[in-house]
């Protein structure tokens, strides 16, 4: 029966008999086109570190995998059949509802659609009523742009302004396109978008051609005033895959040592921070002081970067400064960090005269997200240990971080 869908379908998922609904499997491989190297790292290997959940998240983002768990189910099922199950979808409070039996269910009904006959869904989405039903559909629309529609995509999100976010792979597919073209079809592109006021905060990676002129586009009147609106982000991490150097001293030339903190690291996460680290090291004393003080509560909360930082490091003033601060931050766990940290120092009786003496950082311990743990501990201990320091001295040294 043609409108099996509608009854049916949604039924059979708040039985709970399809997909078991809420906790989609996890096991499975991973789906048609996603590469290797996206799949879960093996048991046997290294715990993946910051960098790498980045590098993951960016690949993710670049190869667009949006697997559809309902995919294998509605193979079969004509298109007339998937409308009338989307339709129904949108009025069963099962289905709309947050945390409701069927929550997601359209958007995945939607996402075949669109993969099927992608001008007729949007046509669907356009003539729909109420804005609430078309803004929690939004986002779907928007993942699922063709990269080839482009500049229809913008005329999409000139059209659906008053809608909740959720047109940011649209946008990505949109300056991707005009990156090819060059910096003034950006520039062009970036002056709609300020005068129309559409939302720009991306955070996914775009896709810029090899020779794209970031030094000109940098110059432009619009890029100047994008900055103001915080929609840079995007533009500093192509232009550093790129030449990170040349992004570097624009960013210090126009903005100064703050600025330099919005240079995202690329996939080589600890490449990245070392590369920092000997160009930081490249800086007047003065603005040496700057760049650590800009990053100092941060490194507190999160020091695992200032090992690679430090390694390219050799101006004795500034590398005792991130050092102290590692230590520093051992009062809120983080020695799987600053371990590393403290054996880039030859000599280890300095190291453990920098555990002794070290003071505690200026500020109130909740500061820390979480206090020194017994992991940070045997951690800890066990690289004492193998410095040769004394057992009366280890226990001090764990006695002032667990307090």
């Amino acid at each position: 029966m043609r409108r099996k869908a509608s009854a049916v379908l949604i039924g059979t998922i708040l039985a709970g008999g399809l997909i078991g609904w809420k906790s989609v499997e996890t096991k499975t491989s991973a789906p048609a086109g996603t590469s290797a190297a996206l799949s879960r790292p093996a048991s046997h290997q290294a715990r993946w570190s910051n960098g790498d959940f980045l590098d993951f998240v960016r690949r993710r983002n670049l190869e667009k995998v949006y697997p559809n768990p309902l995919a294998g189910k509605l193979a079969d099922w004509t298109s007339q059949e998937i409308t009338d199950a989307l339709n129904a979808s949108l009025t069963d409070p099962a289905c709309m509802l947050h945390n409701g039996a069927g929550e997601g269910l359209a958007n995945f009904l939607l996402a075949e659609w669109m993969r099927r006959d992608f001008d007729a869904a949007l046509a669907w989405f356009d003539q729909l009523e109420p804005r609430s039903v078309k803004s929690s559909l939004i986002q779907k629309i928007g993942n699922l742009w063709p990269a080839g529609k482009s500049e229809e995509g913008l005329a999409f999100v000139r059209a659906n302004l008053s809608l909740s976010s959720g047109s940011d792979q649209i946008l990505v597919n949109i300056l991707g396109s005009r990156a090819r073209q060059g910096a003034a079809a950006v520039e062009d592109l970036l002056k709609i978008m300020r005068e129309e006021k559409i939302h720009f905060d991306i955070s996914q990676p775009i896709d810029f051609p090899a020779d794209f002129d970031f030094s000109a586009l940098a110059e432009s009147e619009e890029f100047q005033t994008l900055w103001d609106r915080q929609g840079c982000t995007m533009f500093m991490r192509g232009w550093f895959g790129q030449d990170k150097d040349a992004a570097f001293d624009w960013l210090l030339e126009n903005h100064g040592v703050e600025s330099l903190m919005l240079m995202p690291p690329d996939g080589n996460y600890q490449g990245y921070f070392k590369w920092m680290g000997g160009r930081i090291e490249s800086l007047d004393p003065a603005r040496r002081v700057e760049y650590v003080d800009h990053n100092r509560q941060d490194w507190l909360q999160f020091p695992d970067r200032l090992p690679s930082l430090a390694d390219n490091i050799t101006e004795p003033v500034l590398l005792g400064e991130l050092r102290t601060i590692g230590v520093q931050s051992l009062h809120g766990g983080n020695a799987v960090s600053v371990v590393p940290l403290l054996e880039g120092i030859d000599d280890p009786a300095r190291r453990i005269e920098m555990l002794e003496t070290t003071p505690p950082p200026d500020m109130d311990r909740t500061f820390f997200s979480r206090g020194f743990t017994s992991g940070d501990e045997a951690l800890l201990r066990r690289a004492l240990v193998g410095w040769n320091a004394a057992p009366e001295r280890i226990e001090v040294i764990i006695g002032r971080f667990k307090k």
